[in-house]
């Protein structure tokens, strides 16, 4: 039983990892919102349809890439999530470097928010300088979407294989599957994409 379970778990923690992956690409991404969903924003003007957009791929980010896993390791593995990365740690982060991370974060938002160029790009941004709401939850979905970003690639994956594989082995495929997104859709519309 041992040996089938040395080969199940890292095979069931890669091929999660992929599918979540094939989700975040397609229904999770700002293009399928786009296509499914602004639609049915009629009073919403087009610049806010796309910041809204990038804040459900987040958000969907978040929940695919970190609640996902921790379901898949509490539930199916039946392991505690600490082993997997998934812990608090010490959580001690002296304020003398939270305060001016942040006020450095908020100050180049801020500016950039102001920028035409960055706005085309990044409406989310350029919503941020006009609402309170818009700014924190630009703010929010940033963090949350690379906390889950992390959870995934460099927690679940890596220290998944790491026991079963060891160190250089389970570094490939956190390596290699992150980059690999890039070459998901950009500018093709989701019906182009399952033809």
């Amino acid at each position: 039983m041992t040996a089938q379970k040395d080969i199940f778990i890292p095979i069931a923690i890669v091929g999660l990892t992929l599918v979540l992956s094939l989700i975040h690409i397609f229904p999770c991404s700002s293009l399928f919102f786009s296509e499914r969903i602004t639609p049915r924003l009629k009073r919403t003007n087009e610049r806010t349809k796309q910041a809204l957009g990038v804040f459900y791929k987040r958000i969907g980010s978040f929940i695919l890439f970190w609640l996902f896993p921790f379901l898949f390791i509490k539930f199916v593995l039946g392991d505690s999530p600490k082993n997997y990365g998934l812990s608090k740690g010490n959580g001690h982060v002296p304020t003398a470097v939270i305060v001016p991370v942040f006020i450095v974060t908020v100050l180049t938002l801020l500016f950039f928010s102001r920028k035409e160029c960055v706005n085309e790009n990044y409406p989310e941004v350029g919503l941020a300088r006009f609402s309170k709401f818009y700014f924190s939850l630009n703010m929010f979905s940033y963090i949350i979407y690379f906390f889950g970003y992390e959870s995934l690639y460099r927690g679940f994956l890596l220290f998944g294989l790491r026991k079963f594989t060891g160190n250089w082995v389970a570094v490939s495929p956190v390596w290699l599957l992150p980059p690999s997104r890039i070459f998901g859709p950009q500018n093709t519309s989701s019906s182009d994409l399952w033809r």
